[in-house]
């Protein structure tokens, strides 16, 4: 009787050891490992991170590695509203990072939330003491500061440019009188015009007109020549090879994509387009073409700018499997049938970046943003002076208060001279925002954020103001609501209302036998005729901004 009892008891307890085991597989097999979601977020495959790491929060018990994993994946994705529910419960954790309240402030200042992320960074500063203390300070004061701001009334109307933009990345527009260059890495992007083609191979040349050339007039264009066939045996031999050089590399770039599906979208060339006003006083935009072979035979290129006379190309260049970041510079041959092979800027190095580079309407001075020695912190504004022996002078930082500890890119003017800039260290909205100095060259001051709508909780930069305008251009914005990662928006200041102003006017006589000579505003008993007058006021302003947490510390690497 015990045996058998002692039997039953056995195969309940193997039962229940089986169930256990049953459940701890499944378990296991519900649960991914968290390494998947890292793997994933290096790829850059954000939302299949998500999906990791929201199973592991909600089959564990919530950590703050598994919390800390939710906010980071939620800012990449810019589901920042989403992100607010970990926060909070990340910074009840007794073993919270002291960092998290920054960010989490951060992003409800992003999200427009500026008496929530005051009162807790009030909260924050409590205990605090010292330098910490004051930089929690400084983030009180910028949530009062955006409040006012935000609170203006708009300056500006903002479009998304939709015959522009794509479901890719489209950014830094340059406009060059009814031209404007853009970057994309649009479908066909990675892939050169002319790629595997000597002959017959159409591409588009910028201004006076579209001139179509063969690779073969764009590489000859490099010595000045219109036919491979009148050179020299020694120069022909030479362009040969460098025309064989730019085919292989456009080659080279498509069978990486082949290989690399995911490389595309890390490709980056140059496009421009066109536009004309219609009827309604709209602007109607061309279909993109790619750019010459000759400047786009870089893994990323751009963004670009053009000296005044159209001659000179400035433009940013990185191949893949390098981060150097520098200026390229290309003249226009001679015979004005093509662009010469690109040469590096005097100041170029593997040491750091250089990029957003803008000519000044004089042409005599280039800037540009970098992480070259002396700057105060990330990304900083330099500017260069054109020497009377035609090159360009030592980069100067701009210094303060123009660029700050974080980081400052895209600098540009518009027809008043007024700086702008796109900085994610000043007081903004999240992300890089726009901002304006006037003043001149080492001595800015005056830095003021545009405001909304032209900057947002997202990244808002790289400005260009159509010709001879202070009031209206166009700029690059990842906010929501737009066709592709980053889109162009054109912005245009807003109209005042026409005051319209009821003047009388007497005319000059003598005085009636009850009456006065009429005074200006006033009538006679004669009387004179009323003259409406109407008044009308413009304002204006520009500028742009950054991503909420996400991007506390920069682009490098974004043009």
């Amino acid at each position: 009787m015990k045996t058998k009892q002692i039997n039953r008891l056995c195969s309940k307890l193997l039962l229940l050891c089986l169930c256990v085991c049953a459940t701890f597989a499944a378990y296991s097999q519900a649960v991914p490992n968290r390494k998947q979601g890292i793997d994933l977020e290096g790829k850059k495959d954000y939302t299949a991170a998500y999906k990791i790491y929201k199973t592991i929060y909600d089959n564990t018990t919530p950590s703050v590695t598994s919390t800390a994993d939710m906010i980071r994946v939620l800012n990449a994705l810019d589901r920042l509203e989403e992100s607010l529910f970990y926060y909070k419960k990340l910074a009840a954790m007794p073993n919270a990072p002291k960092g998290i309240y920054i960010s989490y402030g951060r992003t409800l200042m992003g999200l427009g939330k500026y008496t929530e992320a005051r009162q807790l960074f009030f909260d924050y500063a409590a205990g605090l003491a010292g330098t910490e203390k004051d930089r929690i300070a400084q983030e009180i004061e910028q949530c009062d500061s955006l409040n006012v701001i935000a609170n203006r009334k708009p300056l500006f109307t903002v479009t998304n440019e939709k015959g522009i933009n794509s479901a890719c990345y489209e950014f830094a527009p340059t406009i060059f009188n009814e031209f404007m260059i853009f970057t994309s890495n649009r479908a066909g992007s990675p892939v050169c015009d002319c790629c595997g083609e000597k002959k017959s191979t159409q591409v588009v040349e910028l201004l006076n007109q579209y001139e179509r050339n063969t690779i073969s007039n764009i590489a000859v264009a490099a010595y000045e020549n219109t036919d491979i066939n009148n050179l020299p045996a020694a120069d022909k031999k030479v362009v040969t090879q460098l025309m064989n050089s730019d085919l292989e590399t456009a080659r080279a770039r498509e069978l990486r994509v082949k290989s690399n599906p995911d490389l595309g979208s890390n490709l980056w060339s140059l496009y421009v387009t066109t536009f004309k006003k219609n009827k309604a006083g709209n602007r109607e935009w061309k279909q993109p073409e790619r750019l010459p072979t000759m400047l786009n035979l870089y893994d990323r290129v751009g963004p670009a700018c053009f000296s005044p006379d159209g001659n000179t190309v400035y433009f940013c260049f990185r191949n893949v499997n390098t981060k150097v970041t520098g200026i390229k510079i290309s003249h226009k041959s001679k015979n004005g049938k093509g662009w010469v092979y690109p040469m590096d800027f005097a100041y170029n190095s593997p040491s750091y970046s250089i990029l957003h580079p803008y000519i000044s309407s004089d042409g005599k001075w280039l800037f540009f943003a970098s992480d070259m020695p002396g700057t105060k912190g990330g990304l900083d504004i330099f500017v260069c002076q054109l020497e009377s022996n035609g090159y360009w002078g030592r980069p100067t930082n701009l210094g303060s208060p123009i660029n700050t500890p974080y980081n400052e890119v895209s600098p540009t003017m518009d027809a008043n001279g007024t700086l702008y800039f796109s900085s994610n260290g000043h007081s903004g909205f999240g992300g890089f925002d726009i901002f304006k100095a006037k003043g001149s060259f080492g001595k800015w001051t005056g830095v003021e954020n545009v405001g909304l709508p032209l900057n947002s909780s997202a990244d808002d930069y790289g400005l260009s103001f159509f010709g001879g305008s202070a009031t209206e251009g166009l700029f690059t914005s990842s906010r929501a609501g737009g066709l592709g990662s980053e889109d162009i928006y054109s912005f245009a200041a807003v109209k005042k209302e026409a005051k319209v102003q009821k003047e009388k006017k007497v005319k000059k006589g003598k005085k009636g036998k009850k009456g006065k000579k009429g005074k200006k505003g006033k009538k006679g008993k004669k009387g004179g005729k009323s003259v409406k007058g109407a008044k009308s006021s413009k304002s204006a302003k520009g500028a742009k901004g950054s991503k909420s947490a996400k991007s506390a510390k920069g682009k490098k690497g974004k043009r």
